[in-house]
């Protein structure tokens, strides 16, 4: 069998391997990025933060880990949420990436308001628009935390390394979109009755039951799609860009990463909309600060939680 704890080969990291892994499954090291090959034998030393994690399988290779088991121990360990070791991460990194990624929001904002004009003149382009640009464009604000809390060097160019991922980030939001509007469907429908009900009451006689049923449909719909939404979405575009899985394996990833923990997760997404909404009322100009902050915090939480190894206290550089 394949012990518990190894030992990597060329950098001597002490790393945690997946339940379930048979003896010759190649790794890599998150430390030094060395593959090698799982050996057999008793454990070998104490757990570590970081985990030894799987190449990606071969067609037809049955142990993609993922997507055979994705509530293994690697991703469902103990953990607290603790938004403010993760401030703490943001803060010690943001100086490294505030002006680049300044350029970039404003970059990224201008493909936004393309897209909105784009709606304006042709129905629902701006729809595929997001769909199909400006999710994966903005997926590179991530890849570009990751790297600065990894310790990893990175570039301008780095923002725009979304499109990497396009077809499992295209299908994630796909996926996003598609549960909203099943989800949302009957508080629509809801709505449509209770209108066509106060539109066929006699002139001077009003029922605000109907309304009343509508909001409370609503209401109800929205805490699904709340809870459902936070469980299957809200890691699924870091474990693609740091695990390299696919939209399937994320969603499962998500789900068990957030297993137990969904009013700690949501009270945390809470507090970073609450600063955005803060740099929002600075005329819009303040979210130039406040996203790429939140975005540094929610990034060392993932890495925090079920990175391919713990953010860095301080740039690697330092």
């Amino acid at each position: 069998m394949v012990p518990e704890n190894i030992q990597c080969p060329r950098c001597d990291a002490q790393l945690r391997v997946p339940l379930g892994l048979p003896p010759g499954q190649r790794v890599r090291c998150p430390s030094c990025q060395e593959e090698f090959d799982l050996p057999t034998g008793p454990a070998a030393g104490p757990v570590s933060p970081a985990a030894a994690w799987p190449t990606r399988p071969a067609p037809g290779d049955d142990h993609d880990w993922l997507r055979q088991a994705p509530d293994e121990e690697d991703l469902v360990r103990s953990y607290a949420v603790d938004i403010g070791a993760w401030f703490s991460y943001a803060t010690a990194h943001f100086g490294d990436v505030i002006g680049p990624t300044i350029a970039f929001l404003v970059i990224a904002g201008a493909v936004r308001i393309v897209s909105y004009v784009a709606g304006q003149v042709v129905p629902l382009a701006n729809v595929a628009i997001e769909l199909l640009v400006t999710f994966p464009l903005e997926a590179g604000l991530t890849v570009v935390c990751l790297a600065q809390l990894k310790g990893q060097s990175w570039n301008f160019g780095d923002f725009f390394a979304g499109f990497r991922w396009w077809p499992s980030l295209v299908l994630v939001n796909l996926m996003a979109l598609v549960m909203s509007f099943l989800i949302m469907l009957p508080t629509v429908v809801a709505i449509v009755l209770a209108l066509l009900v106060h539109l066929n009451k006699p002139r001077g006689e009003a029922s605000f039951l109907p309304i009343l049923a509508a909001l409370g449909v609503g209401l109800v719909n929205g805490l699904v799609l709340a809870y459902l939404g936070l469980r299957a979405f809200l890691f699924a575009v870091p474990l693609i860009l740091d695990r390299g899985v696919g939209p399937v394996e994320a969603l499962r990833g998500s789900w068990a990463i957030t297993r137990g923990h969904f009013w700690g997760l949501f009270g945390a997404c809470i507090l970073l909309a609450i600063i955005n909404l803060a740099g929002l009322s600075a005329c819009g100009v303040g979210m130039l600060l406040s996203v790429p902050f939140t975005f540094l915090t929610w990034t060392a939480g993932y890495l925090s939680i079920a990175g391919s190894q713990p953010p860095l206290p301080s740039p690697a550089h330092r």
